[in-house]
């Protein structure tokens, strides 16, 4: 059972990030983790993603790559297939499989940036076929987002990234802002806060 007050505090900000938007993502970004974003700076850009993933190391790198191949080829022989045929009466039935067109993805952020949440999410959004992949992570009180985080995202090829997290960034992904359009669902773990958050929307 969530406690109560953390149940009220998510409702609280959740309202607020729906009807103020982006005004809300970043009074609670600066609240919560000290980052003082205008909306123009919450989504990350694609030199932040490419200078990131050049950096690494080259043992890091090659982690990164064998654990998105091996977490790849595992996951690709358990996606549904499409398949047809006719059943006694001569009717055609069968199943198709469509992805979501866009998901939400959450990583969180804190002491130990979590490229295992973005490995394990990301790739299998991008296997199932999603279009539409965005992901929403954390900054410092600087604005920074984590390197390896950013590394890992450029390599599984995603370009749509926030610096927002919590309960903020859930509420964005979900009722939509000016910066941040909303997503059909949400994956990713967090905190109860997030937890609380994912359920309530």
């Amino acid at each position: 059972v969530v406690p109560k007050e953390i149940q009220d505090s998510v409702s609280a900000i959740l309202a607020d990030v729906r009807v103020r938007g982006d005004e809300a993502v970043a009074y609670y970004a600066a609240k919560f983790d000290g980052a003082k974003l205008r909306a123009r700076e919450i989504r990350v850009k694609e030199t932040e993603l490419t200078a990131a993933a050049k950096a690494l190391s080259a043992a890091d790198k090659k982690a990164i790559l064998e654990a998105h191949a091996n977490i790849a080829a595992y996951n690709k022989k358990g996606l549904g297939a499409d398949w047809t045929g006719k059943n006694k009466q001569g009717a055609e039935v069968g199943e198709r499989f469509y992805p979501l067109r866009r998901v939400g993805l959450y990583v969180p952020g804190g002491q130990v940036p979590l490229v295992s949440t973005v490995l394990m999410t990301a790739t299998l959004a991008k296997i199932a076929g999603c279009p539409e992949i965005a992901v929403c992570t954390p900054s410092d009180a600087s604005g920074k987002v984590a390197p390896g985080l950013l590394a890992a995202l450029e390599i599984v090829g995603i370009k749509e990234v926030y610096r927002v997290g919590g309960v903020q960034a859930i509420g964005a992904m979900a009722y939509g802002t000016a910066s941040i359009p909303a997503v059909d669902k949400i994956f990713g773990p967090g905190n109860a806060y997030v937890c609380e958050a994912k359920r309530q929307v």
